[in-house]
C-alpha cells in the first residue's frame, strides 16, 4: 500500500470511529464499503467525496445532522475526539451534572477573528445569582435560574405552537375513546357508565436559536447558554447554533452535558469578531431549507454590534422572514436605561422581526410572546 493510500485509510477510518462514539451506528463494514466508494468516485471532486461517506455513514436525518456538523472538522483536520461525558444522576457520586455555567470558559484558549490577535480576560463576577435566589453554597451553578428558565420556555412554546400533533392523550373534549371506555366497563359488570374522550396533543412549534458568542457578548454566556438549556429540555424539535465569525450547531451539546462545556472548541463561532450577516446567511444555506417553515420560530440573541456589511445581513433576515412563521431578537444592552436600538446590526434586522426584548430578563421569552396571547401580533 503506498504512503497515500495509507493515510487516506487512516483518515476515513478517525471518521467513521469518531461518528460511532458519537451515537452512529458505524461499524467494520461501514468503514470498508467508505474506502471502496472513495475508490469509485475517486478523490478529484470534493463534493464528490462528501456525498459518498454521507451516504455510508449517515443513513438517517438524524445522522446525516450529525455528519454535517462533523465532517467540515474532519476536512480541516481538527481533533475530533469526543470530551467525556459529565456524571450524571447515576454517576459514582449520585448528583446531578454540576458544570460551571456562570463561568464562561473564554480564559481556555478559543478560536477567534483573524484581525483579532489580543488576548481577552474573563469578565469579572458581577452579583451572586445563588445568594439572591436563597441557594446554599452547595448548590450546582448550572441549575441556579434554571426553574425559572425552564417555566419561561414552557409559557414560549405553549404560545407558540402551531396545531395538534398525532399523539392523542385523554381529555374532557375530543372523539370517542371507545377502548378505554369498554375497559372502565369491567368494573361496573359491563355498562358503560363513563364515555372517555382523547384529543390530539398540542404540537410545539420548531424553534431555532442563533446565540451571538462573540467577544462583545464576553459576560452573557450564562444567561445565553441557560436560555438555551432551557428550550432543548422543554422541546425535542429545538435547534440551537452558535457563531461569531463563523455558524456552529450545538444542539447535541447542550442536550449531552450542562453549561459552558457546550462552547468548548467552537473554533470562529466563540470567542472573535460580530459576524451576523455571514454567519446567518450560512444558516440560510446550510440549515434553511431542512428547519425553515410556517411552524418554525426563529430567535436571535445577540447584542447587534456587527462588523460585517449590514446588506448581507438584510439578506439573510429577508430569506428568514420568508421561511418562518416568526422571528424575534433578545439583546442583553436592550435593559439599559435610555437604550435605543442604534447597533447597525439591530437596525437592519428589526424591520423583519416581530418582537424586540431584554435577553438579561428572566421572563424575556414570556414577555416576547405577551402580546401574541392577546392577539396584537399579525398572524
Amino acid at each position: 500500500m503506498t504512503r497515500a493510500g495509507a493515510t487516506l485509510r487512516q483518515r476515513v477510518t478517525e471518521l467513521g470511529t469518531t461518528l460511532r462514539e458519537m451515537g452512529l451506528s458505524v461499524g467494520i463494514d461501514a468503514q470498508a464499503l467508505a474506502l471502496h466508494s472513495l475508490t469509485a468516485v475517486g478523490l478529484d471532486d470534493a463534493e464528490d467525496i462528501r456525498l459518498s461517506l454521507r451516504a455510508v455513514y449517515a443513513r438517517t436525518r438524524s445522522a446525516q445532522i450529525i455528519f454535517d456538523e462533523v465532517y467540515p472538522r474532519w476536512l480541516r483536520g481538527e481533533h475530533l475526539k469526543p470530551e467525556p461525558e459529565p456524571a450524571g444522576p447515576g454517576g459514582e457520586d449520585g448528583k446531578a451534572e454540576t458544570a460551571d455555567v456562570s463561568q464562561p470558559p473564554r480564559a481556555l484558549g478559543r478560536g477567534g477573528d483573524a484581525a483579532d490577535g489580543e488576548a481577552v480576560s474573563a469578565s469579572p463576577a458581577r452579583y451572586s445569582p445563588a445568594a439572591s435566589q436563597g441557594l446554599g453554597p452547595g448548590t450546582p451553578r448550572a441549575q441556579v435560574g434554571m426553574s425559572d428558565a425552564l417555566r419561561d420556555a414552557a409559557t414560549f412554546l405553549a404560545a407558540l405552537r402551531s396545531g395538534d400533533g398525532r399523539r392523542r392523550r385523554a381529555g374532557r373534549r375530543g372523539d370517542l375513546d371507545l377502548r378505554r371506555s369498554l375497559r372502565g366497563a369491567h368494573t361496573t359488570a359491563g355498562e358503560i357508565m363513563h364515555l372517555h374522550r382523547r384529543r390530539r396533543r398540542p404540537r410545539p412549534p420548531r424553534v431555532i436559536l442563533l446565540c451571538d458568542f462573540s467577544r462583545s457578548m464576553a459576560g452573557e454566556d450564562a444567561e445565553v447558554v441557560r436560555l438555551a438549556q432551557a428550550l432543548v429540555r422543554r422541546s425535542r424539535r429545538t435547534e440551537v447554533f452558535a457563531f461569531s465569525t463563523e455558524l456552529r450547531r450545538i444542539t447535541q451539546r447542550l442536550r449531552r452535558r450542562e453549561g459552558a462545556r457546550a462552547l468548548l472548541d467552537l473554533g470562529f463561532a466563540y470567542g472573535g469578531g460580530t459576524r451576523i450577516g455571514l454567519s446567518l446567511h450560512q444558516f440560510v444555506r446550510g440549515w434553511g431549507p431542512r428547519l425553515l417553515g410556517a411552524d418554525s420560530v426563529v430567535l436571535i440573541v445577540s447584542d447587534g454590534l456587527d462588523t460585517g456589511e449590514t446588506t448581507l445581513l438584510r439578506g439573510a433576515m429577508a430569506a428568514i422572514r420568508a421561511g418562518a412563521g416568526r422571528i424575534f431578537w433578545l439583546s442583553p444592552l436592550a435593559g439599559t436605561p435610555g437604550y435605543q436600538p442604534v447597533q447597525g446590526g439591530v437596525r437592519a434586522a428589526l424591520p423583519y422581526c416581530d418582537a424586540f426584548g431584554d435577553a438579561r430578563d428572566p421572563q424575556a421569552l414570556t414577555k416576547l410572546v405577551h402580546p401574541l396571547r392577546q392577539g396584537r401580533y399579525p398572524s
